[in-house]
């Protein structure tokens, strides 16, 4: 969890009369919780702009966790949720936020169980390989996949991906492919299998885009959350 603490808030607490010190609970709470709300809303707009149309499931994975009187700190987080096309978002989004090795996606992780992918191993789509509005394969396909791979002699001329066997006398580089067949005697890779994680640069500003909000909301709305809590008290 990475916390953080608003300067001069210490000094603005001291310089409060009685009467808005015994409001003060409810304010900072009414505080935190708006401040969390607009580092939302900005974590979305980044998102938005810093990925190619992502899907409405990463962008409203954002959340937010309201603030309480007698607990007045309020979390942003990423929901640890489905991307749509079978993948984490919060595993998604932390390689984007600190760049690095990818962990691996949730059918990558299936593939190894059923023993399609050995261990350490990794799947990387093709450059032609269809995908969804979203740039993503869709779950529908990836289902289709391991079905065909896992059944490869029981559907004839139904199978629509396959892998070539080990033995088949062709280049390895050709094993390392889940093929997709275009027609008779057509096909073209749809999958590659690679031994190395794939690899992030940093370009989410996920914590960079928190401070600024923080530091730029926090006074605004300490603000107009004790003219708040003033006013409910005398009503």
């Amino acid at each position: 969890m990475h916390e953080f603490k608003v300067n001069g808030i210490d000094d603005a607490i001291k310089s409060l009369d009685a009467l808005e010190r015994e409001q003060l609970p409810f304010a900072l709470a009414l505080t935190a919780t708006w401040t969390a709300q607009d580092v939302q809303a900005a974590e979305k707009k980044v998102i938005a702009s810093v990925f190619d149309n992502p899907s409405p499931y990463v962008i409203n994975s954002v959340r937010v966790k309201a603030a309480k009187k007698n607990n007045p700190i309020a979390a942003v987080w990423v929901n640890d949720g489905s991307t749509g096309s079978g993948g984490n978002i919060a595993e998604t989004l932390s390689a984007e936020i600190w760049g690095g090795k990818r962990k691996p996606k949730g059918f990558t992780r299936v593939m190894r169980s059923k023993g399609i992918l050995k261990s350490g191993q990794y799947l990387v789509a093709a450059p032609n390989a269809k995908r969804n509005q979203y740039g993503n394969i869709s779950k529908a396909t990836l289902k289709k996949v391991i079905s065909d791979l896992e059944n490869p002699t029981s559907k004839k001329g139904r199978i629509k991906y396959f892998m070539l066997d080990d033995d088949n006398g062709v280049s390895s580089a050709w094993n390392n492919v889940i093929w997709k067949k275009l027609g008779r005697n057509d096909m073209e890779p749809f999958l590659m299998i690679t031994d190395e994680a794939p690899s992030y640069k940093k370009r989410l500003p996920f914590y960079e885009v928190a401070e600024r909000i923080i530091n730029k909301q926090f006074p605004i709305n300490f603000e107009k959350a004790m003219d708040r809590a003033i006013a409910t008290s005398i009503r």
